[in-house]
């Protein structure tokens, strides 16, 4: 499986490290450089140190909401065969823009690496939500004029 590591403290090394005996770790995420200390010395984060001692691409963006990562992200082709289709993932990414938090649904359990030789009794059903259902914002704190508005900016979203 093709796996896509983001990460930045020493203490994300370890994971890293199982990825990589288990995994093709095809790229890793990391914050900038940072300058340390009383020099100021520009020095790597502990996960691209690890990266580059397997020679695993490394992308140190300044943030993750810039396009041209976006693209290096998909470019990577960390994909599995149950993902969500495109339409959600175009509303996820025209309500993140919009500043309204969304995510997928979570994908069901016997499709999941760790999960894989384990029994699993299915009908679809999970699959399915999983590839059409988008987690939109909720709770308590959530207020009618927040509803409002993100119904709107899903109206928007597809009509375009």
């Amino acid at each position: 499986m093709n796996v896509i590591f983001m990460g930045t403290p020493d203490f994300a090394v370890p994971c890293l490290e199982k990825l990589i005996k288990k995994h093709n770790v095809i790229a890793v995420f990391s914050q900038p450089d940072k300058p340390v200390g009383r020099k100021q010395i520009l020095t790597p984060p502990a996960v691209k140190k690890c990266a580059n001692e397997h020679k695993i691409d490394v992308f140190q963006p300044n943030s993750l909401k810039d396009n041209d990562i976006i693209k290096q992200i998909e470019d990577c082709s960390a994909h599995t065969a149950c993902e969500p289709n495109l339409n959600v993932e175009a509303m996820r990414v025209w309500l993140d823009r919009s500043g309204i938090e969304s995510r997928p649904l979570w994908k069901p359990m016997h499709k999941q690496p760790v999960y894989k030789d384990t029994p699993a009794y299915t009908n679809g059903v999970s699959e399915q939500l999983f590839k059409q259902g988008l987690c939109l914002p909720s709770g308590p704190m959530v207020t009618e004029d927040d509803v409002r508005y993100i119904v709107a900016k899903m109206k928007e979203g597809v009509v375009g």
